[in-house]
This record gives structure tokens, sequence and C-alpha cells, in this order.
């Protein structure tokens, strides 16, 4: 398409002179360059660089994922790349199903595909590998590369997670074979032709197309312009990757903590939230002290506000999805909100209030609700105001992830229709499995291979645990399974109630909101006695004594 913008990407096999840099600055908005791979360091990636920074060409950079690697010292090695480069994004490349490198090099396909990875274990790798690299690497976008046909040949379950800030790649020779057919005929081209034939290619899935590599130019050698990976992006797919100006904020209704119907509870932020959020996705206003007349999500026995768990189940007494999250990265906000989806963070309002962001001051936890964003900002509806200031805010992106405490509620695409399934079935591939009391806690149970269970799609953590809400085995006590031992298959769609309670788990970040919530209590009380303190001596004043 005409807006879309061309860019290359590059690793050591890519040696080219100055002459040819100066060639692609003609035609290329953007270089990705590969910056590491495994646990190794590309040879030729400041060399990439330092040829982008003479021509003023924005680059980003991206991470070839060995599953041959030990995955901690993989994602540090990642890390170590962000950190020493500083790339304007950082994508992780997901497609070696081989075990065999030597075997791969030397191009003996037979023996590589012999000694593969099976889905199970691929999906395994990659997928926990995405959730530790996420919440590793927080200051720039993260993203991920793959392409349909290894997704399809070798790892289906991919699907599920990859398509987050997805860079795509898709062949014109494979996919679009008769037009590629009469391209080759045209070879080879001077290199201001890749413009227009970047013009004809069409981006299937995600931010951008890798479409081609075999592609023969002239003033290239065959190996520096046939192996050169060309790619198309859309305009704002090309910013989330590149920096540039980017965005979108919707509105909301706001509802104060501090307003009508909130004079009971006046410390629930959280519930509060919860009345945004329903009034945005259902178009009914519960006032937040309503909420805690209502059975089924379980309201705080003493006035000492919510917890993660306890606003999911009051939102899903509304039929609300939400989903928990403890990893909050800038490209997480970018995707729930270009999908028109707000969330809930858990942020330390003394964070916000230090950077004088405030209506008023305090240092508690603190539940809001993030509407929107642009290059620089996070905006958020903050319901410790009164209703006649307003509630948005504009926290910068830096600001607000160092507020953030371990701890959100995405909304799914209830807002759109209520279709994301809350539960899947699958089959137990290990021969046998514990079952735990909470991740990683207590041992209360076992379940054997081909047993059949029900999952609770939104209890999975980001550390592979989910809650077993249903089983075949008669004897098996409900609980807590690790992931890696469940084939999920079948969607199971739950009928419009409030479905079946489950153990959340009981971690640090559970313990640390409950107390610092307390501590909000606290600074409210303390807050009322100084208001009518000064009420009084102001009248004392006023007699004269």
């Amino acid at each position: 398409m005409i807006d879309d913008k061309l860019v290359i990407d590059l690793s050591y096999y890519n040696d080219l002179s100055p002459e040819q840099w100066d060639m692609l600055a003609t035609v290329v908005d953007g270089v990705i360059i590969r910056l590491s791979y495994g646990l190794t360091t590309d040879s030729l990636a400041q060399k990439h660089i330092d040829q982008c920074n003479r021509l003023g060409i924005p680059y980003s950079g991206y991470h070839w994922v060995d599953p041959t690697k030990d995955m901690i010292l993989q994602v540090k090695k990642a890390l170590e790349s962000v950190e020493k480069f500083k790339p304007k994004s950082m994508y992780f490349d997901y497609e070696q199903y081989w075990r065999d490198w030597d075997a791969y090099i030397r191009q003996d396909l037979v023996e590589a595909n012999r000694t593969k990875y099976t889905p199970q274990q691929l999906n395994t790798y990659y997928s926990i590998f995405n959730t530790k690299v996420r919440q590793a690497i927080t200051s720039i976008p993260v993203g991920n590369y793959s392409a349909d046909w290894f997704i399809y040949d070798y790892c289906p379950d991919m699907k599920d997670w990859i398509k987050i800030n997805y860079w795509e790649a898709r062949y014109l020779r494979y996919y679009d074979a008769d037009f590629w057919g009469g391209e080759i005929s045209k070879f080879p081209f001077d290199i201001s032709y890749m413009r227009e034939l970047a013009n004809s290619v069409v981006i299937n899935g995600g931010i951008g197309r890798q479409f081609e590599t075999y592609i023969e130019i002239k003033g290239f050698s065959e190996w520096k312009g046939w192996h050169l990976d060309w790619n198309i992006f859309s305009k704002n797919g090309f910013n989330r990757m590149f920096g540039g100006e980017m965005g979108k904020i919707f509105d909301m209704q706001f509802v104060s903590q501090l307003g009508v119907g909130a004079g009971m509870h006046n410390n629930d932020c959280g519930e509060a939230c919860c009345s945004m959020v329903l009034l945005e996705s259902k178009d009914i206003f519960v006032q937040p002290d309503e909420w805690y007349k209502m059975d089924g999500w379980g309201a705080p026995s003493t006035d000492v506000g919510t917890t993660a768990y306890q606003l999911q189940r009051a939102l899903n007494l509304f039929d609300v999805r939400t989903s928990i999250g403890t990893s909050l990265t800038l490209t997480n906000i970018y995707n729930l909100i270009d999908r028109g989806l707000p969330f809930i963070p858990l942020v330390d309002y003394g964070v916000l209030s230090a950077a004088k962001l405030t209506y008023y001051t305090g240092s508690f936890l603190h539940w809001i609700v993030v509407v929107g964003y642009d290059t620089n900002n996070i905006f958020a509806l903050d319901p410790y105001r009164p209703e006649s200031a307003g509630g948005k805010m504009t926290i910068p992106n830096q600001v607000f992830l160092n507020s953030y405490r371990q701890s959100y509620l995405a909304c799914m695409d209830s807002i759109e229709g209520g279709t994301i399934p809350m539960a899947y079935n699958g089959t137990i591939t290990a021969t046998s499995l514990n079952v735990r009391a909470t991740p990683n806690g207590t041992l209360v149970g076992g379940l054997a291979m081909n047993d059949r269970v029900t999952i609770n799609r939104d209890t999975i953590t980001s550390m592979g645990w989910g809650n077993v809400i249903a089983s075949n085995n008669a004897k098996n006590p409900l609980g807590w399974v690790f992931m890696a031992y469940v084939k999920m298959d079948a969607v199971v769609v739950p009928p419009p109630v409030t479905p079946p309670p489950v153990t959340p788990p009981v971690d640090d970040a559970m313990a640390l909101e409950k107390k610092i919530r307390i501590d909000e209590c606290r600074f409210r009380r303390d807050e009322a006695i100084a208001a009518i303190n000064k009420i009084f001596n102001d009248r004392i004043e006023a007699l004269g004594g």
C-alpha cells in the first residue's frame, strides 16, 4: 500500500559495503538488526548500527530464540543486547524446530527433522520464554516474529500467543506465486523499483510482513542481494517498531470514589474502577457502595479495599470477562488500547504524587483505569479525584512503569460481545501430574496420563500454573497443575452466569496489596481528622479564643 513503510532486516550474513548501504538508504525507511542469537552476540550488529547512524535510518533489533540453550541465560542475553545496542524495539524470532545444529548448518534437513522437537516441547519453551522476556524488557516495545508455515507445520499452539505485536514471514514465492513469477522476469532491477514492488504487497496479519528474500538487485552480489530480507509495515506498525507518532484514547464516563454513592466505602478505588468499566462495556451504572450489597464476588468483610481477584468476580456478575496479569509492558498497553479495551492496573500512588500528577497526595496502593496512550504518555482515569475535577491523568511512560505494582485486570472482548471463552478442556500428557492447593504449594492429589480436565483460562499464571475447575478423575481434589503437561484443546463456552469460584494463589503480591490497602484506609481516616481539626480551630480563632 502507498502509506506502508519499506524495511530490511540484517544479520552477520549481510556484510554490506558503505556503497551498498548508500543504495539501500534511497529506498528503506528502517532497518531491523539481529543483535543476538541463543547466547551469542551477532558479530556485525554494531557495524550495521554504525551505518544506520551514519545515514540517519532508524533501527530496531531482534533475537533468534534457540530452544537448545538455557532459557534463563538466553533471556539475560536478550536483555544485555537491548541495554548495549539500545534499539527502538526488540522482536523475538521463533522458528527453530531442530535440535541438531550441525545437521541444519550442512542443510541435512532429513537429519534435522529426525531430531526435531515435539510441538508441545516447542510451545512450552517458546511461550514461557515469551513471558519471561516481556517481564525482563519493559522500557521498549517487545514483539514476536514467525511464519504461518512454521506455526501450522511445527507448533500449532503458538497461534494462541504469538499474534501479540506480530511481525509475520509470508514469502511471495509461496503465497503469491503467480504475481511473483512475473516479478522474477524483471531480475535484476535497479533498487528504486523496490518501492513499486512493495506497493503491491498486502499485509495479511500483524503489523508487518517479511515478503521475500530472493530478490536480485543491481549492485549487489548474489549472496548479499539474494539474502536481504525485505519487509513492508503499516504506518502504525512501523511507528510501534521504530518510534514515531502513534496512540489512541477513548472516552469513558468517570466515576469517583469520593462522589455520589461512594460515601460508605470512599476508600474503594477498585469498585469505582469496576463501575467505570461496567459503564463502558454494558452501559450499566453501579454506584461504588452498591457493589458491597451484591453476593457472589467476595466483598471484604471490613472496609479495607479490594484485590484483583475480587474485582474480577465482581465484574463477572455482569458477564464482563477479564484476565488477571502480573507483568505489564508498554506493548501490552498498546495492544489492549488498540483493541478499545480499558484495563485496571494497581499502582503506587506515592510515585504519581511525587511526580506532581495527582489531585491529592498520599502513598498507598491504588487502582486506576487506563484508557489511552501516545508516544510518550499513558492516559488514565484516577477515581481518587472529586467529580468536579474530572478523572483524566496524563502519566509519562516511565513514571507509569515505575508506579505499576505487580497486578492488573485486563478487560477482554466482552465489550465486543463477550466472545472470549473462560475455560478450556484438556488432556494430561504426563504419566502422573501433581495437583497442588496453590501454585507450587501443598500437594493435594494427582492426575494420570490421558485424564481429562477443565482449566479456568483466566487463572493461568506467568509461571505456567493453571487452576483445574473440573476433572473426570473422581478421586482427584481440584487445585493447581503445571500447564506444560496439559494439552488444551476444546473451548468451553460458559453460560451467562457467574463462574464457579476458584482458589486464588496466595502470593506476595496479594499480601502486599492487602497491607497497603489498609494503609490507604488509615490515610483517608487521618485526612478526615485533619480536616475536622482545621474546621474546629478556625471556629475557635473566629471567636477570638
